[in-house]
C-alpha cells in the first residue's frame, strides 16, 4: 500500500471515528434535553401539589376556627341559659 493510499485509509477511519463520535453526543444531548423537560415536568406537578396542600391547609385551619367559634359560642350561650333559668 501506497503512503497515500495508507494516508486515505486513516483519513477515512479518523473521518467514520468522528462520525459514530457526533452520533453519540447527539444521542446524549437528545437524553439530556429529554431529562431536562422530564425535570421541568416534575418540578411544574410539584409546585401544582404544594399549591394544592397549602389551600387545603388554608382551608382546614378556617374549618377548625369556624368550629372552634361554634363552640364558643354554644358554651356561651349555655352559660346565659344556665344563668335565666337559675342553674
Amino acid at each position: 500500500m501506497s503512503a497515500s493510499l495508507a494516508h486515505q485509509h486513516n483519513l477515512a477511519q479518523r473521518m467514520e471515528e468522528l462520525e459514530s463520535r457526533r452520533k453519540q453526543v447527539d444521542d446524549l444531548w437528545n437524553k439530556l434535553e429529554a431529562a431536562d423537560a422530564e425535570l421541568a415536568n416534575q418540578q411544574q406537578a410539584a409546585e401544582k401539589a404544594s399549591a394544592k396542600a397549602i389551600k387545603h391547609k388554608q382551608e382546614n385551619e378556617n374549618l377548625l376556627q369556624r368550629l372552634m367559634n361554634a363552640i364558643k359560642s354554644r358554651n356561651s350561650m349555655r352559660g346565659r341559659l344556665g344563668n335565666m333559668t337559675g342553674d
